[in-house]
């Protein structure tokens, strides 16, 4: 499990990030647009988290995360299609870690109507106080396709894999 200490200058740089893209409101999979907007700066810093944590593990470096966002900017109006920094075809499912400071408490949640072929899924929880990021692993679209789903009362709901059941993440790859 690889983690990640956010320093002062880095979580600016975050959140700025945050903000910035709080602008464009892309929508959320997870909460209503009320509920969202209350919640609004939160759910975008971590997710910023997670993408920058996604970064340092795959590249070494934040540059891909950096990219990523100056293209982004470009286009504001459009989604990323779940892949969170350009070209890797990964999706980082970042959370908050509200109620426990425990990594293996977490599970990965995916939504099928994210599973792209040939994706990797990775987790990324943020410690409550912002100062630690984990990266606890991944898994393949094919892995999250035959995972369970949870269930929320009489319905299925999103494929969900425990923490110890993911890959390592890998280190460094490199970027074509």
């Amino acid at each position: 499990m690889i983690r990640y200490r956010i320093h002062d200058d880095e979580f600016d740089l975050i959140r700025a990030e945050a903000r910035l893209s709080a602008r464009w409101d892309g929508g959320s999979n997870i909460r209503d647009r009320e509920s969202k907007i209350s919640l609004l700066d939160v759910d975008n810093v971590v997710g910023q988290v997670g993408e920058w944590a996604l970064s340092l593990a795959l590249t070494g470096s934040a540059d891909a995360w950096l990219r990523t966002r100056a293209k982004r900017a470009k286009t504001p109006w459009e989604g990323d299609g779940g892949e969170d920094l350009e070209g890797l075809r990964w999706d980082v499912k970042a959370s908050l870690m509200r109620y426990a400071q425990d990594p293996y408490r977490y599970r990965l949640f995916v939504r099928s109507r994210e599973l792209r072929d040939g994706w990797r899924y990775s987790l990324a929880l943020v410690s409550i106080d912002w100062r630690s990021v984990w990266l606890p692993g991944y898994a393949t679209s094919e892995e999250v396709r035959e995972a369970p789903r949870a269930w929320n009362g009489s319905q299925a709901g999103p494929h969900e894999i425990e923490v110890a059941r993911l890959h390592p993440m890998p280190s460094e790859i490199a970027l074509g």
